[in-house]
């Protein structure tokens, strides 16, 4: 990153554009007390005074500001937005504007922002109509403001656009809440200098809008720090570095109204003031996740760690093997692991758990849990919370690890960090009322109550498709209960599973306490499951799995039956009623049954659609399957990776040739020949007639969907009742009459109504505890934590003898 000084003196000449546009992207990794440092060292500040000309500059108007995006997922959803901006370019002198803000990402379905050439060439088409049709109507073009991971697709869009306009044509909305705004306004004004061109800059002084993940994120995370960084873009607009560009000032804060004011009228710049209360992240936020790396995706400077981090791996691959007492075993044969993506790239060994390892991790982990149970919570507490704080600072060597061994998108693979960092500082919070004594109450001279106890050695048996968040989930509320826990992932998760074990191993916990037990089921899973000092399991997989556990449970000759806590899973339908809007469900819909590859817990699987709306929700979800980019999963614009290994693969083509044979594919897009070296499976819309056709979950990019009469919603509730598994159930309709009845009659585990999000931001991780979907609570909750633990009742007398 260049010294912001820099862009105040002589040497701002010698620099090219491609020097400042590099600075650009440097400053998105700037730490904020870095900038802060040096902002502070400018010493350019605005004197905020009260004065009572409020009306000193002129309220922004609401079509000046960037309203909400939507983006478009089907070519006639792009053109209407399209369309939309050219009227309001023609309606724009009616209405008294002089510029009408462009979200460019609205002019292709589906756009990343990161977009591949011939996406890019066409929205700069597009823009380019725009703009023509803005200087016929003698009104600017204004590429609307841009966050930060929109920002570098924004300037480059300004810089092809540039040389085909007329001077002063064309213009950006930039803000003060980004660490890049100085930078930025240096790559434009050497660009319009290069080009003899003057360039509109509208910068606002309204900073964040919501709260800050990172101290390195992009965006800065105090509104001190913003009026400096304001204060500092003034005064380069004032330098003679800065006078081919024509700004426009929009403050927030009326204390600076008579300085803005000022300002303005001595250069004849335009200022704005915008009536809305700047919102400032909260000092609990900040700290909770303070030094997690950034991960916003289109910001070229992060999305070269992620692929410097896959290329680590796949020059250095990693090795899952048996780790007791912190050390780990090479002596066994090993396995080569694969990746899911491309079956010939080798990503790490696997080295399988004997049985005499087996036996020696139970014996470490017996002594080193009666000696975990005896202390103090808060030192039980303290290594959690540093596993925590690990887990983010290493989220993108993780998520890049889990997209190559698991094939998730490296932005699935985040998603699943994020929630499990949430299901850890969840059971960090409710611990102490996990533990707290229940009080069974007084009889004549004594008092009685329950205190609770750990198990024992806990056995967590990891999935495959949730391995980072279950990894979380069962191993801190063990820990934390005072319990020993032996790991065994998946053999197909289990790299992923290990580096979380390394990490683990950093913090003060106990060695002996823990042990990483990778091999398959039928082996390592068959030794740990039949040592009789084994307290407890912890299960996520298949409800024949979890059937095949028990039954092996129940027949060990002199031991004691143990809880099995079971998470087989369930599945995610929705309901859309005729009264819904599709252009507005539709991204959400997509999202929910296509990320994650078809094969989260909760991936929308069923869709029920009202016979009104049912043809015209099917042509758009059938046109928008064309704009999902299925790829690799590396590349950060992937929305759909390859599912885990052939076995998954060849039943989910199975199941569609099944439904071809009858007539009833309705949409499948072509898949590209590069994939073919990969497990991809195109995503898939197949027709159902009634739920019970499917005699099994397929665990794919595939979508059924089902039309109903609302004249039949009976039959339709009776049907999803008799699916015997746990469900989520999303509901968007605006009849009351409706919604009550589904809500009073259908038997389901999570019911959400018109929520403003799809999974995976408002579902559940896990669908049990009813029917199939085994028995384990939500994990996060008392309920999940008090299943590791145990009562011993305890009656002291009321007056304490002696």
């Amino acid at each position: 990153m260049l010294p912001l000084s820099l862009y105040y003196s002589d040497e701002f000449r010698l620099l090219t554009t491609q020097q400042l546009l590099k600075a650009v992207q440097q400053a998105a990794l700037c730490d904020s007390e870095n900038l802060r440092e040096q902002l502070s060292a400018l010493n350019l500040t605005f004197y905020a005074t009260q004065s009572s000309h409020t009306q000193s500059l002129e309220t922004l108007p609401d079509a000046y500001r960037r309203r909400p995006t939507c983006i478009p997922m089907t070519s006639a959803q792009a053109n209407h937005r399209f369309n939309v901006y050219l009227k309001d370019i023609e309606a724009a002198r009616e209405h008294g504007l002089t510029r009408i803000p462009v979200i460019p990402l609205e002019l292709h379905p589906n756009c990343s922002v990161t977009p591949s050439k011939a996406p890019f060439e066409s929205i700069l088409r597009k823009l380019f109509a725009l703009a023509q049709m803005a200087v016929t109507n003698h009104v600017q073009l204004q590429l609307a403001e841009p966050e930060e991971g929109e920002l570098e697709l924004w300037l480059d869009l300004l810089t092809h656009l540039m040389p085909e306009l007329p001077s002063g044509r064309l213009s950006i909305a930039l803000n003060a809440g980004s660490k890049r705004l100085l930078p930025i306004l240096g790559y434009l004004a050497k660009l319009a200098r290069e080009q003899n061109k003057k360039l509109r800059v509208c910068i606002s002084q309204r900073g964040l809008t919501k709260n800050v993940a990172s101290s390195t994120d992009p965006l800065i995370d105090s509104e001190e720090l913003i009026k400096l960084n304001f204060a500092a873009a003034c005064a380069f607009l004032e330098s003679e570095y800065g006078d081919r560009l024509v700004p426009e000032l929009v403050i927030t804060d009326p204390t600076l109204q008579p300085a803005i004011t000022s300002l303005c009228r001595s250069h004849d710049w335009t200022g704005w003031v915008e009536l809305v209360s700047s919102v400032s992240p909260t000092s609990d936020a900040i700290e909770a996740l303070s030094s997690h790396p950034c991960t916003l995706r289109g910001v070229h400077s992060i999305d070269n760690r992620f692929s410097d981090a896959v290329h680590n791996i796949t020059e250095t691959p990693h090795r899952a093997a048996p780790i007791i007492s912190g050390q780990e075993s090479t002596t066994n044969e090993t396995e080569q692991k694969y990746c899911p993506a491309a079956i010939d790239t080798t990503v790490g060994d696997l080295t399988a758990t004997t049985e005499a390892q087996a036996r020696s991790a139970f014996t470490v982990a017996e002594e080193a849990q009666r000696l975990w149970a005896g202390l103090p919570l808060s030192a039980r507490i303290e290594p959690l919370s540093a596993f925590a704080q690990l887990l983010s600072e290493h989220r993108i060597e993780l998520a890049a690890l889990s997209a190559c061994e698991t094939g998730k998108t490296i932005d699935d693979a985040l998603l699943e960090i994020s929630a499990a960092l949430g299901i850890l500082r969840q059971h960090l919070t409710h611990i102490e009322e996990s533990l707290a004594p229940i009080t069974l109450g007084s009889s004549t001279g004594a008092h009685s109550e329950l205190l609770p106890l750990p198990l024992g050695i806990v056995l967590g048996l990891l999935p495959w498709n949730q391995p980072i968040l279950q990894f979380c989930s069962k191993t801190s509320a063990a820990l934390l209960t005072g319990n020993a826990i032996l790991l065994k992932p998946d053999t197909q998760a289990s790299l992923v599973c290990s580096a979380l074990f390394r990490l683990m191993l950093q913090t003060a916990l106990p060695a002996d306490l823990v042990a990483l037990m990778p091999g398959p089921m039928e082996t390592t899973g068959k030794y740990l499951l039949d040592d009789y000092r084994l307290a407890a399991v912890l299960f996520s997989g298949s409800p024949m799995d979890a059937i095949d556990i028990h039954r092996r449970l129940s027949k060990r000759v002199g031991s004691q039956m143990l809880p099995l806590m079971s998470d087989t899973g369930g599945f995610h339908a929705a309901m859309i009623d005729v009264d819904q809007d599709i252009s507005e469900l539709l991204p959400r819909l997509l999202k929910s049954a296509f990320c994650f590859a078809g094969q989260h817990p909760a991936s929308l699987r069923i869709l029920y659609i009202e016979e009104g709306i049912a043809e015209q929700l099917e042509q758009s979800l059938s046109d928008a399957l064309t704009f999902l980019r299925i790829g690799k999963p590396e590349p950060r614009d992937a929305d759909i990776g390859p599912v885990l290994s052939r076995e998954r693969m060849d039943r989910a083509y199975l199941h569609i040739e099944r439904f071809r044979a009858k007539g009833r594919l309705i949409a499948q897009p072509e898949l590209r020949s590069e994939l073919e070296e990969g497990y991809f499976i195109p995503p898939t819309l197949l027709r159902l007639y009634t739920i019970d056709e499917l005699q099994e979950q397929v665990e794919a990019p595939i979508l059924h969907l089902i039309k109903f009469n609302r004249d039949e919603l009976e039959r339709t509730i009776d049907e999803l009742n008799r699916s015997g598994f746990a469900m989520a159930f999303t509901l968007f309709s605006n009849d009351a009459r409706l919604c009550n009845s589904v809500e009073r009659k259908l038997q389901i585990s999570e019911l959400n109504i018109a929520p403003e999000f799809l999974f995976p931001e408002n579902i559940a991780q896990n669908l049990s505890g009813l029917g199939l979907s085994g028995t384990a609570p939500l994990p996060g909750t008392v309920d999940y934590m008090r299943t590791l633990i145990r009562h011993q009742r305890v009656t002291r007398p009321l007056k304490q003898p002696g």
